[in-house]
């Protein structure tokens, strides 16, 4: 069996650097047509499998716009469909039929948007027996696109007729973040606040407060949490739960804190985990994890301990290994989409893993006693020609944006520029987001753009001086 996964992670390896070879090759080629309309070249995933039994593989296929369009494990399914503009209108749920030993169709939920491209609409359906029946409608409110009302219906077979049940709706900041979110059931068409969550922001735009309260009613107070979020240069450091319930007193009491330190990179180093002892009336530290990375910041092991004993003890760790010859931003990020319908498995790594190996020590202090489960990743790719309108790519110039990937803002330095300068975000279907021209100063351009109002993805920077155009990715994250 191991040699059936070296076999898998060996071939997947083989595949990766051909498709290497093969675009480097090709990129070179573009480069030597100056003066010809060519696509931006870019590498996208066409699938991902991974498993730890081979009966029970996890299987993702991707379109040639990032979009998941089938999600397959041993017991269901989900089928994807897009239209012209990347957003999901369709998605098919099946469960494995195990009397006729196959997927049958279980759940489809339709997706309308409006025009801003903000989801409107979503309506599930589900098959008994024979038929489809309405089953489910979430309508959607936005202002200025931030949603701001979500209602809820049940469809009522008896009276065919959608039974508004529920609705959330959201407040916010100058900043766009959720300040408050309520949550009503709907009873005889009279709204009854059933829970909400407060948020406070510090200056830097820092969770600092995260206050949640449910009601017997729209008055009485019967459960809470709040969590305060305490920051170092913006790096949390720590965050203290406290909770309430009428059923102990009807007071706040600590329940829960957990502590963090950070690297020379910024990067989590170890976590450490409390729990409130109401008898000492003080926290008392339960577990902790360490977190170890390679030199491109991607995680390749996490430790966890508990005190066992009076002794700290490993009973959990996870270590992942990576293929260094590929980088995030040399691919086509798959987006998000509705009903966590997405999965990335490269996404949160700077780097390919193709291999996960997690432990668990069932009897701590006891080396022997660790049960091990291995997940291997199989990748196959795929180039992806993004069609840009006068696309000619010119090496005359020295482009440079970062950072890259951003989640906040992009520095853009362009030098050996003459005349006036289109400066232009595309997304991967070819719609320009931003434009900006720019005249240059001593041959030089500097300037910084804002995308932390956009969706995160793959973009397209375009530069373009005269006959002159040199293109660059972005990743948003």
């Amino acid at each position: 069996m191991k040699k059936f996964y070296f076999f898998i992670l060996c071939f997947g390896l083989i595949s990766i650097q051909n498709t290497f070879s093969q675009i480097n090759n090709e990129n070179k080629e573009t480069k030597s047509s100056i003066n010809q309309k060519t696509p931006m070249q870019l590498m996208g995933l066409d699938s991902v499998t991974y498993s730890s039994d081979p009966s029970q593989t996890n299987i993702f296929q991707y379109d040639n716009r990032g979009n998941l369009t089938l999600r397959q494990s041993t017991f269901h399914k989900d089928e994807n469909t897009y239209n012209q503009d990347s957003l999901l209108i369709r998605n098919l749920f099946y469960l494995w039929d195990y009397d006729s030993n196959y997927f049958r169709a279980h759940e489809s939920t339709e997706f309308t948007y409006d025009n801003n491209r903000n989801l409107s609409q979503d309506i599930m359906s589900i098959f008994l027996d024979t038929a489809w029946f309405l089953n489910v409608k979430n309508t959607y409110e936005y202002t200025n696109n931030l949603l701001t009302t979500e209602r809820s219906y049940f469809f009522d077979l008896d009276s065919n007729n959608w039974i508004y049940s529920s609705k959330t709706v959201y407040t916010y900041n100058l900043n766009n973040d959720i300040t408050e979110q309520r949550f009503y059931y709907i009873e005889n068409g009279i709204d009854e606040l059933s829970n909400k969550t407060t948020n406070t922001y510090d200056a830097n735009n820092n969770l600092t407060l995260s206050l949640y309260e449910s009601y017997q009613d729209s008055l009485t107070l019967s459960y809470g949490t709040r969590t305060n979020y305490t920051y170092n240069n913006n790096l949390l450091t720590m965050m203290l739960t406290e909770s309430y319930s009428v059923y102990d007193s009807s007071i706040w009491r600590p329940s829960y804190k957990q502590e963090y330190t950070y690297n020379a990179n910024s990067q989590v180093a170890t976590r450490l985990n409390y729990m409130y002892n109401n008898s000492s009336s003080q926290f008392v530290l339960h577990n902790l994890d360490s977190l170890t990375y390679d030199n491109n910041n991607n995680y390749t092991q996490i430790k966890s301990y508990i005190n066992y004993n009076q002794v700290w003890s490993s009973n959990q760790k996870k270590t992942n290994t990576f293929n260094y010859s590929y980088a995030k931003q040399d691919l086509l990020i798959p987006k998000p989409a509705p009903r966590s319908l997405s999965y990335v498995p490269i996404s949160e790594y700077n780097n390919m893993i193709t291999e996960q190996i997690q432990g668990y020590n069932y009897t701590p202090g006891m080396e022997t006693n660790w049960v091990y489960d291995t997940n291997v990743y199989h990748y196959t790719l795929k180039t992806v020609y993004l069609s840009l309108s006068d696309n000619i790519t010119f090496d005359g110039t020295n482009l440079r944006v970062y950072p890259n990937p951003t989640s906040k803002e992009a520095k853009i330095t362009l030098s050996g520029i003459e005349q006036n300068t289109q400066i232009s975000l595309i997304d991967i279907q070819g719609r320009t987001i931003k434009s900006i021209n720019k005249q240059p100063i001593d041959n030089k351009i500097e300037l910084t753009i804002d995308v932390s109002t956009l969706k995160k993805g793959t973009y397209i920077l375009n530069i373009r001086s005269g006959r002159l155009t040199q293109s660059k990715k972005i990743i948003i994250n």
